[in-house]
């Protein structure tokens, strides 16, 4: 993390601006931590720990400086790469998905005020990726596709994230979660173990449980189990509480 630190303060006082964009929270508390205590350029944190009133005001203040030309180095997690308009001079990306990659070097020197921006893709050792499978197989494939470029840059078209390049490391990825690509659901959420495709496709559980309850099929064209698959799906499956937090000046 040191050596991390050290890099994006050096790239903040050359490129004038440093983002570096990090799998977890934990990560980025430590980075904005280091390079608070050994730089005096001003330093901004980003993450989902901050509530969203915190997050608008600190993204306002960052937009302000860079549009100035302002030195400035933020530390962020993933969430800057969905959606947000931001410019800086210099990127570094924790290894993640190539996809993340892509989006992490679109905030690169995205308004084009200098010839060339750096992106630099880094590997920590000790970044802990356990409780985040989808990122930890995402960076484990994106490291592939890193080697296979390396090795023969000609067969990606010499773009790092060109399509080429996007689509073998696709390729590998969804390959590695071939039995998640059902949408496997378990025997909590509707009674039996089942998956979301198969309960939208032939369903063949319930349509093997009507012939044997009733000694023969149903007798109706579609057999998809609708209900309970509204029931399973969820298109984050993050259960959480929102709340409410004091924030600013109260009137």
């Amino acid at each position: 993390m040191d050596e991390i630190a050290q890099l994006a303060q050096e790239e903040a006082r050359s490129a004038n601006s440093c983002l570096v964009i990090v799998n977890t929270k934990i990560s980025a508390q430590a980075i904005y931590r280091l390079c608070k205590q050994q730089a005096a350029i001003p330093t901004y944190h980003l993450s989902t720990n901050m509530c969203p009133a915190h997050r608008k005001a600190i993204l306002a203040e960052v937009r302000t400086r860079l549009e100035k030309h302002e030195q400035t180095l933020c530390v962020s997690t993933q969430l800057i790469e969905a959606g947000v308009d931001v410019d800086f001079g210099a990127v570094i990306r924790f290894t993640a998905g190539m996809d993340s990659i892509a989006q992490a070097a679109g905030r690169c020197n995205r308004n084009g005020n200098a010839p060339v921006g750096q992106v630099y893709v880094v590997n920590p050792q000790d970044e802990n990726l356990s409780m985040l499978p989808d990122i930890s197989i995402g960076r484990d494939k994106a490291e592939r596709v890193l080697s296979d470029y390396e090795e023969n840059p000609d067969k990606f078209g010499k773009n790092l994230i060109g399509p080429e390049a996007l689509d073998w490391y696709y390729q590998n990825y969804f390959f590695a979660r071939a039995g998640e690509m059902v949408y496997p659901v378990s025997e909590k959420v509707i009674g039996h173990s089942d998956s979301l495709l198969n309960l939208l496709s032939v369903n063949t559980q319930a349509v093997a449980e009507h012939s044997r309850t009733k000694n023969q099929a149903p007798s109706i064209y579609l057999r998809q189990s609708f209900m309970a698959a509204a029931k399973a799906f969820k298109a984050i499956d993050a259960p959480t509480r929102g709340v409410i937090v004091p924030f600013g000046q109260l009137n």
